[in-house]
């Protein structure tokens, strides 16, 4: 079995292991719904969801081997959703949109601060 620190680099801080957490949590749910899908014959949707596993888990996974692509990625992709949350937010649900805003919001925001800019400058 591999030791965790072989997974993940000795050097990820608490505030970017949580990072990696959420987008796990994320590709899990989509896991789940991909199978679900898939077991009710709705193959498009089943495709959609097994996209999502990959944006998310793709990133997570490079974020926890310091992967500066990874950063990159997952900056874009969380601005990317902080505008569709700000969508959701006026013309469906001020619940959805904010959660969505604060969680991606919160993602992009750390990892444009300059502790995890300099993490990842020191190990690329």
């Amino acid at each position: 079995m591999k030791s965790f620190w072989r997974v993940v680099h000795p050097e990820v801080p608490l505030k970017l292991l949580l990072v990696i957490l959420f987008l796990l949590l994320i590709a899990l749910a989509s896991g789940f719904s991909c199978y679900d899908n898939a077991a009710s014959g709705n193959a498009g949707q089943a495709g959609l969801a097994a996209l999502g596993v990959c944006l998310y888990a793709l990133p997570a996974a490079g974020l926890a081997r310091l992967r500066s692509w990874a950063r990159k990625f997952e900056i874009g992709f969380s601005a990317f959703w902080v505008i569709i949350g700000g969508i959701i937010l006026v013309y469906y649900s001020l619940w959805e949109g904010s959660f969505i805003i604060a969680t991606h919001g919160s993602v992009a925001l750390y990892l444009l601060s300059h502790e995890c800019r300099e993490l990842f400058l020191r190990h690329n």
